[in-house]
């Protein structure tokens, strides 16, 4: 580094005072004086010796000079005098001292390089990529496509897990899964409490997933799975008759005005419109066969672009109900103002009329005049 002319002076040392015996190879007496110039830098004073070196006494042998080579051009002749030798031995030895001084200088950069190069970075480093192990190649000798349900197998608990067990050495391309539902007849909590790793068990085929490439096990026999598909069944069907039965009971006590607003809740939201739920006055829902539907169309007497424009989920609202399907299992919900459709008003004339005609009193026509005059004078 450079530095102020201000401290490079307190830094420099005293003048010291040299006494070369040659300078390149010619004979030289002279004593001269060197202060190292401005430009050098402060490590380079840090270098220099403490104490000047004992004076070199002449002899004839060549002492070889640190001082930087110089074109031949610049070299004194000879025949001149000895303050030409001095001044050019000034010269040459200053210029060795500013040589060394940028020898020095690139030294010293190239070591920060090497320290700024030394220092470690933040850049992540790469991840390695773990090695897969190669697998090994099983021995089939049982493809998926030739097992059939039922079959029995024998084969090695390879792992456990909480739903079930996987069972492999069977020959078979892939494990074949063993469900904690199939462990045995009764209900099973923990799979670890059945079955080990490395126990050898016999098993059934319970069904075969070709598209899958799996296949999964069972340990009961076929009669308790025959039992126990037979029980589902007859489950299966109970249930469904006592729903028949509820929903049949429900549809005989349903009855409604449609003139009349009740409240309904929105349980869900869908493009064409909203399913509500029917309410009482408490909150409880009524025993209705099923939740009924309001139409998009029905959400108001304007026209309405998206059913969450108006409704939300949760939401109370007062609807009609305006229409029933027993064999569809729907009902029909409205929250525009009752209007009477065409036909009902037609409908309700034509009763009207009906109604009309029973009170007005019938009159005799011409003929029938006429006729009764004729009988009357015939029996006189």
């Amino acid at each position: 580094m450079r530095g102020p002319a201000f401290v490079l002076h307190l830094a420099t040392p005293a003048p010291r005072t040299l006494t070369r015996s040659s300078v390149w190879g010619r004979p030289v007496s002279a004593k001269f004086s060197i202060r190292p110039s401005a430009r050098v830098s402060a490590p380079f004073y840090a270098c220099a010796p403490a104490a000047d070196p004992a004076p070199e006494t002449q002899t004839d042998e060549p002492v070889e000079s640190s001082a930087a080579e110089v074109p031949a051009s610049e070299i004194p002749a000879a025949d001149d005098g000895p303050e030409a030798q001095e001044t050019a031995t000034v010269e040459a030895t200053a210029g060795s001292v500013d040589s060394g001084q940028d020898e020095a200088a690139e030294d010293s950069g190239d070591d920060d390089d090497a320290e700024q190069e030394s220092e470690p970075t933040d850049k992540p480093k790469p991840e390695r990529r773990r090695r897969r192990r190669p697998r090994q190649r099983r021995e089939v000798t049982l493809p998926l496509e030739t097992m059939e349900v039922g079959m029995e197998l024998e084969g090695v608990v390879k792992s456990v897990m909480d739903y079930g067990a996987f069972i492999g050495d069977m020959g078979t391309p892939t494990d074949g899964l063993l469900h904690v539902s199939q462990l045995g007849s009764g209900f099973v909590e923990n799979v670890s409490d059945v079955v080990k790793i490395g126990d050898k068990l016999k098993v059934r085929v319970l069904n075969v997933d070709l598209t899958r490439g799996n296949f999964s096990l069972t340990t009961k026999t076929p009669e308790q799975l025959e039992s126990r598909a037979s029980a589902r069944k007859e489950a299966a069907k109970e249930a469904a008759v006592a729903r028949k039965k509820e929903l049949d009971r429900r549809w005989d006590s349903f009855s409604f005005d449609p003139e009349q607003f009740i409240e309904g809740k929105v349980m869900s939201v869908t493009d064409f419109g909203a399913f509500c739920k029917l309410i009482d006055e408490s909150g409880e829902p009524r025993d209705y066969p099923t939740d009924g539907l309001i139409h998009i169309s029905e959400l108001s007497d304007q026209r309405v672009a998206k059913v969450t424009d108006v409704l939300e989920v949760g939401q109370v609202v007062n609807v009609r109900v305006v229409g029933a399907d027993r064999k569809r299992n729907r009902i029909s919900l409205s929250m525009r103002e009752y209007r009477m459709s065409a036909e009902e008003s037609a409908s309700s004339v034509a009763m009207g009329m009906a109604e009309a005609e029973k009170h007005q009193p019938t009159f005799k026509t011409s003929f029938q005049l006429a006729f009764e005059k004729a009988e009357a004078s015939t029996s006189q």
